[in-house]
């Protein structure tokens, strides 16, 4: 039995010492590779601490009431524009204002102008 209690012990005391080296970690901030992150709600922050809006590929959307005034692009490869993907900018008569590039600049356009987009991925406002 003497034997027994130092094994004991020493079994006791190593256990102790591995669960102490495990300490609890905060969940990850890792922002993805492009140093951008998206938070509930549709905003997108990049790295340099930019904040914008994620809009849904297919919808209409008053300007600036539903999204802000700035410019947008297809999450993914914005340069090309998918198969089926349309979108447009119209003004409240009817007037197309822009349609159908893959960069979308949203700056200078009345308060009564909506974008409608349909069958496209994601859009993400950037600087």
């Amino acid at each position: 039995m003497r034997t027994r209690l130092p094994l004991t012990l020493l079994t006791a005391v190593a256990l102790v010492g591995a669960l102490a080296a495990c300490t609890p970690t905060a969940p990850s901030d890792d922002t993805g590779t492009d140093g951008s992150t998206t938070t509930d709600g549709g905003a997108t922050t990049d790295g340099d601490g930019f904040s914008g809006v994620t809009i849904p590929g297919s919808g209409s959307y008053a300007i600036p009431d539903d999204i802000p005034y700035g410019s947008y692009q297809l999450i993914g490869d914005p340069g090309v524009l998918p198969d089926g993907c349309t979108w447009s900018i119209t003004g409240d008569s009817g007037t197309v204002a822009d349609s159908n590039g893959a960069y979308v600049f949203i700056t200078e356009i009345d308060e009564a102008d909506t974008f409608t987009t349909n069958g496209c991925p994601d859009w993400e406002q950037f600087e």
